[in-house]
């Protein structure tokens, strides 16, 4: 159990005890404030859950401004102008064909040795059914 349903079920516990002790001895009744009782719990755990929901949002909105505030004081540090004046564009083009030209062919072996792989594992099944097969028809 959760730290926030024992904490509901610690409030609601003198609501059971009242429930119980001016319920009389009937059965139906005991099980009726035993019922009110579970739901007082699952009512106040469900609030406390909420409110820890809450709480992690707005965790993570200051978070988010925060970094939000970081990158654009970082990117207001940079002259851009003179980063893209002095970015060697035909340099970043190569790297980036290079880049793209060994992944291709480096998907297209993956991809070839995956063809071989079931190819094989094809081939063993089949004449293992066909092995299967004959020792059936001679037995």
């Amino acid at each position: 159990m959760t730290q926030i349903a024992h904490a509901a079920a610690g409030k609601s516990a003198p609501s059971v005890k009242r429930a119980a002790e001016s319920a009389p001895n009937s059965g139906m009744q005991a099980v009726q404030a035993i019922a009110e009782a579970e739901q007082e719990v699952v009512r106040r755990a469900s609030e406390a859950t909420a409110e820890l929901g809450e709480a992690l949002m707005e965790v993570v909105r200051e978070q988010t401004r925060h970094n939000l505030d970081a990158w654009t004081a970082l990117a207001e540090t940079v002259d851009w102008d003179l980063v893209a004046r002095t970015v060697d564009w035909d340099r970043v083009l190569r790297i980036q064909g290079e880049f793209l030209q060994t992944s291709l062919e480096r998907t297209a072996r993956l991809t070839q040795r995956y063809l071989e792989m079931t190819q094989a594992v094809i081939g063993s099944a089949a004449a293992a059914a066909t092995a299967a097969d004959q020792a059936r028809k001679a037995a």
